[in-house]
């Protein structure tokens, strides 16, 4: 019995090892996620409206992003997406139905470098998009922050009553 027991421990432990050298050969390397498509995809007619996208402060409004915008995946340093509301209030109503805006490696840097140059100067047209590109990168840390602050979090453990709801 003794020996029963120790061959079926090895046995599971044997299975179990055989299982995660399985999964772990499962796992996709650098070389191959860096060949990886990004690919826009939904079931067909699920959309009657689409949202705008920018690249780069670049506007395409299309229905075949996947087609239309040639970014590589690793290319990509951001990407913000707007919802209708606040969409339409920063891009106009072409943005009527959102935005999603990518933000490249490249055109990060050169935002970087522009954002120390804004009000020091005037900026031409391409500067100016550039401004843009810092200006929504740092909407999205603004609103990340929101998300992380503390104060801004709904504890469903803490109960509150409508005295103190008043209040604040």
């Amino acid at each position: 019995m003794n020996r029963l027991t120790i061959f079926l421990f090895f046995f599971t432990l044997s299975t179990m090892a055989q299982q995660v050298q399985d999964t772990l050969g499962k796992v996709k390397t650098s070389e191959e996620v860096a060949n990886t498509k990004i690919i826009i995809g939904r079931p067909k007619n699920a959309l009657k409206h689409y949202p705008l996208f920018i690249v780069d402060g670049k506007k395409y409004k299309t229905k075949k992003p996947e087609e239309d915008i040639k970014i590589a995946n690793e290319d990509i340093e951001n990407v913000v997406v707007f919802l209708p509301p606040e969409a339409k209030k920063r891009f106009d109503r072409r943005a009527k139905y959102g935005v999603v805006y990518m933000i490249s490696k490249e055109g990060f840097q050169k935002a970087k470098e522009i954002a120390s140059e804004i009000g020091k100067r005037r900026l031409n047209k391409k500067e100016r998009q550039y401004r843009e590109i810092w200006e929504v990168y740092q909407f999205n840390l603004a609103e990340l922050s929101k998300l992380s602050d503390p104060s801004n979090q709904f504890d469903p453990t803490e109960e509150r009553n409508s005295s103190e709801k008043t209040k604040n």
